[in-house]
């Protein structure tokens, strides 16, 4: 018995709901998280084919979109190590409060977006894990 025009419809548009979500996740994996396409198979289980993915990064202009991230990602953290350096210029003319707590929000954005900073905890330096006997 085939189905009802209905039954196609709900399908297709399941389908299609499908589709994009995994356009979605796949597209935020290769722009953002910088994977490639064979990683991205595998982080969503072989759900999408991996010539899906590679049609997908052509025709949605993945690599251009990398780009203009890693771009912007850059400009961010030259933004925030500028803020934190001219808060470090200022709490070192003018030690207060204020200006630390502007050092502090500083470290704390540059953490946040991964920017090592080389900064070392007192006393953390020192440990090192026993060695296993």
């Amino acid at each position: 018995m085939p189905k009802k025009k209905s039954q196609k419809l709900r399908d297709y548009l399941t389908m299609k709901n499908k589709f994009l979500f995994y356009l979605e996740d796949a597209e935020k994996l290769y722009v953002e998280d910088g994977l490639e396409t064979i990683a991205i198979e595998g982080v969503l289980r072989k759900s999408v084919s991996r010539r899906t993915l590679d049609t997908w990064k052509d025709q949605y202009n993945w690599d251009k979109k990398r780009e203009n991230h890693k771009a912007k990602r850059n400009n961010l953290q030259d933004g925030v190590l500028d803020m934190l350096n001219t808060a470090l210029n200022q709490a070192a003319v003018e030690p207060s409060d204020k200006n630390f707590r502007k050092v502090e929000t500083a470290v704390k954005l540059a953490q946040r977006l991964g920017i090592d900073l080389g900064i070392k905890v007192k006393g953390e330096e020192n440990k090192k894990a026993a060695p296993a006997d």
